[in-house]
């Protein structure tokens, strides 16, 4: 009794909170750019995505990590299209709250040699979204808006046709990563946050439910029958939800700003932990490469600065040494 009491502790200590359900995850790590599928989605439902286009290329995410981001030129079919989307169920069954998150970087230095600057475009993050009559959900920087230029935005749907745009007020940061979410509590909520700050917000006119069922295909990049809404920049980690997340949880998902390579946690040395999340969330050649080559390293200024676990993290851990202790005690 007193073992299994002690593994469901230790199982409430590493678990933490319970994360919301991932529709789809696209980390844009090591992408195939030529062939069907080669954009692989760690969600559950392994939505995999294709590259199109001539101007999308494999680039350095905001860590330095090489062929950990993408990198789009704007063009209207530079874009990445989850295979099958226009009908997948999941993406169907989206019909209350959600929230969609991405690394974004606006390139305002023509990297990808397209002659297209992000002023000339509304750039789409992620879509299910099309013209007159087939309407979706749509998250992206507008060109202008109330002549304030390149500002955040969201796009819900109440049906085929009335998209209820929210849009911030002030224009988003250029040639640097942003985190962006956007956040959709149905019928009560939208809201914008930039690097886990909240931007923008309204509560009212806000859709009790979005249109999802248009037969239009989900889009990295870009927007279904639209060709002044690609993306001129790079994008990393895109995710969707089927909930709307918290501030927390958003801010979970950016994680703390890693400043050695293999230091996949953030936590300022290079160890087994790192390799652990690299399991779990990155699995690419590249990056268990810069593991091996930092492994040991140490910033002990940064461990110390470390994110400091929950109190109820640090009862329930304390309980489980607790126990240990106890059942070494009735050996003896």
């Amino acid at each position: 009794m007193l073992k299994s009491t002690l593994v469901l502790i230790l199982v409430l200590v590493l678990a933490g909170n319970a994360s919301a359900d991932l529709v789809g995850h696209w980390p844009l790590d090591n992408v195939d750019l030529i062939n069907p599928g080669g954009v692989p989605d760690l969600s559950d439902n392994n939505n995999t995505g294709t590259v199109s286009g001539s101007n999308v290329t494999s680039v350095a995410d905001r860590f330095g990590n090489p062929d950990s981001a993408i990198l789009f030129g704007g063009a209207g079919d530079d874009n990445i299209t989850i295979d099958g989307s226009e009908d997948l169920s999941e993406f169907y069954s989206l019909i209350g709250s959600m929230t969609i998150t991405s690394w974004v970087y606006l390139d305002t230095q023509d990297t990808a040699d397209t002659g297209i600057l992000p002023t000339t475009r509304n750039g789409r993050i992620l879509s299910k979204f099309g013209g007159g009559g087939s309407r979706g959900w749509s998250t992206s920087v507008e060109k202008k808006r109330d002549d304030v230029p390149l500002t955040a935005a969201m796009d819900i749907s109440s049906d085929y046709n009335t998209p209820i745009l929210l849009y911030d007020d002030a224009s988003i940061a250029t040639d640097a990563w942003v985190h962006y979410a956007a956040v959709y509590t149905a019928g009560t909520r939208m809201e914008i946050f930039l690097d886990g700050d909240s931007a923008i917000s309204k509560t009212t006119g806000v859709p009790a439910s979005q249109v999802s069922d248009n037969y239009k295909p989900v889009i990295i990049g870009g927007r279904a029958s639209c060709g002044d809404c690609g993306w001129v920049g790079s994008l990393d980690d895109v995710r969707i939800y089927d909930e709307a997340l918290t501030e927390a949880q958003i801010e979970d998902i950016m994680g703390p700003p890693a400043t050695q390579p293999g230091d996949f946690d953030g936590d300022g040395d290079v160890d087994g932990a790192d390799n652990l999340k690299w399991q779990l969330d990155l699995g690419d050649a590249a990056n268990l490469a810069l593991w091996k080559d930092n492994y040991g390293f140490s910033d002990a200024s940064a461990t110390a600065l470390g994110a400091v676990p929950e109190p109820g993290s640090l009862a329930l851990f304390g309980l489980a040494i607790g126990l240990v202790s106890l059942r070494r005690r009735q050996r003896s």
